[in-house]
C-alpha cells in the first residue's frame, strides 16, 4: 500500500510538470530493481526507439557524468539511450551539436 502511494505521488508530480510545460506526453511510472531494468522492460513493452534520461545532479553544468545509474541504462538497453545534460530544459537555443558514443 505504501508503494502505491509513492507511485501516485510521483505520477502527480510528473503530471504537474507536464501541465506547466504545456506538452503532450504520456506518464508511466514503473518500478524496477535496479531502476534501469524497469526502464529497459518498459522500452521493450512499448517498442521504444529511444530512452531519454537526465544526467546526474553531480555533473557540472553542460556536462554529462556517467554514474552507476547511467551506465546501467546504457548496458543492455533495448534501444538507443540519450542523456540530457544538466540545464538542458532551460536552454532557449536549439541543439546544434550532439555527441554519440
Amino acid at each position: 500500500m505504501a508503494e502505491e502511494r509513492v507511485f501516485d505521488r510521483k505520477a502527480s508530480m510528473l503530471d504537474a510538470e507536464r501541465q506547466s510545460a504545456a506538452i503532450q506526453a504520456d506518464i508511466v511510472c514503473v518500478g524496477g530493481v535496479p531502476p534501469a531494468r524497469g526502464l529497459h522492460d518498459l522500452a521493450r513493452e512499448l517498442a521504444a526507439d529511444l530512452i531519454v534520461v537526465g544526467c546526474s545532479r553531480r555533473a557540472l553544468l553542460g556536462r554529462v557524468l556517467l554514474g552507476d545509474d547511467a551506465r546501467a541504462w546504457l548496458d543492455g538497453a533495448p534501444c538507443a539511450v540519450a542523456i540530457a545534460p544538466r540545464g538542458y530544459a532551460e536552454r532557449a537555443a536549439p541543439v546544434v551539436e550532439l555527441g554519440v558514443g
